[in-house]
Formats: structure tokens, C-alpha cells, sequence
């Protein structure tokens, strides 16, 4: 059959019955799209459901501001401290612990941080982000005629399951902390899951 007359052809047998009465051998998973509705409700909701639950754990977004009751200065400490972020603005997944500062990454994947910083000038003022216990990046700034500065960095970082981020103030800086503008802020999130 060719031409016109073997499409109509094609057409009369592709719309009679159903694609198991055209082939006796071939069953309706073989056919792609027909398996999907050939299962049984339940495990096609149950399937549903674990791919619903595996797209909700790989939304991972957070940022969080220092949170303080008045305007003041965060250091200077003689030692480099951990920064606690405990004012959340966003933390979809609950990632980031606001008790400790640290970001713990729930699925594998490659994921942004960044922090931002602000001191007046009197002092100088450095930050960095950690992965463990391993430095990544860092911004400084050296106490200027200034009347403030400002700082920030960011990073993308691959990460497994369980692996921290936070943040730290380097020894004998500071930040200004303030109750209303939230200078200071760390915030981190999935790229895409690995």
C-alpha cells in the first residue's frame, strides 16, 4: 500500500481497538504510555507519593541575619568565632540550625553560599565560610577613615550528606549587629542535587 490509499489504511488500523488486539504479542507495557495506567492505583500513587517526598528533600534555601534586641558590635574576640544567625528570614528544609550557625546539607549536590558583613570603622572586620573545618573564601577589611565598611563573598561548593558550612569572624574583628536592617546575613542553597 502506498500513496494516499495506505494512510487511510494506517489510520482505519491504528483507531480499531486496542493496541493489545493489534499485536496478540505484544502486551500494553510494551507500549511506553500504557504502562503507566495498566498498574494498579495504589502503587502509581505509592510511586508518586516517594518522588513528591524525594522533590520536597532536595528544596534546600536559607537565609538568616544576626539577631540582637539593640545596635552593637559583635567582637572583637580574641579567638576566630563561629557567627550565629539566629534571626531566620528563610529556611526552606530546614537545613540551617539557627542555634549554631551551621548549615548541614541534607542530599548530595552543589550548593551557593554567600555572606554579607558590616562594621563601622573603627575595627577591622573579617569573615569566611567553612566547609568542615577547611577555610574556603574570605573577605577582610582593614579599619579605614571610613565611616563604615562592608564585606562579602560567596562560593559554590560540591557537598555529601552531612557535610557542614558556616560562618566565622576572624580573631580581634568585629561586626555590627543592628535590630531593624539585618546587615549581616549568611545564606546558602541547592543548585541541583548530584
Amino acid at each position: 500500500m502506498t500513496g494516499a490509499r495506505g494512510v487511510v489504511c494506517f489510520a482505519q488500523w491504528h483507531l480499531s481497538g486496542t493496541l493489545a488486539d493489534r499485536d496478540s504479542n505484544r502486551q500494553p507495557s510494551d507500549y511506553g504510555a500504557a504502562s503507566l495506567t495498566s498498574r494498579p492505583p495504589l502503587e502509581r500513587w505509592k510511586e508518586s507519593k516517594q518522588v513528591r517526598e524525594k522533590i520536597k528533600k532536595q528544596r534546600v534555601a536559607f537565609t538568616a541575619s544576626i539577631l540582637t534586641s539593640k545596635d552593637q558590635h559583635h567582637g572583637p574576640f580574641n579567638d576566630e568565632s563561629n557567627l550565629v544567625f539566629s534571626k531566620i528570614l528563610t529556611n526552606i528544609g530546614n537545613a540551617y540550625n539557627p542555634n549554631t550557625g551551621v548549615f548541614t546539607a541534607p542530599v548530595k549536590g552543589v550548593y551557593y553560599f554567600r555572606y554579607s558583613g558590616y562594621g563601622y570603622a573603627g575595627n577591622d572586620m573579617g569573615l569566611s565560610i567553612f566547609k568542615g573545618s577547611q577555610r574556603m573564601v574570605s573577605s577582610y577589611e582593614h579599619r579605614s577613615a571610613d565611616s563604615n565598611d562592608n564585606v562579602s563573598n560567596g562560593v559554590v561548593l560540591e557537598l555529601d550528606v552531612g557535610d557542614v558550612v558556616y560562618a566565622r569572624l576572624w580573631i580581634n574583628t568585629w561586626v555590627f549587629t543592628d535590630s531593624r536592617y539585618d546587615y549581616c546575613t549568611f545564606s546558602g542553597f541547592l543548585l541541583y542535587p548530584l
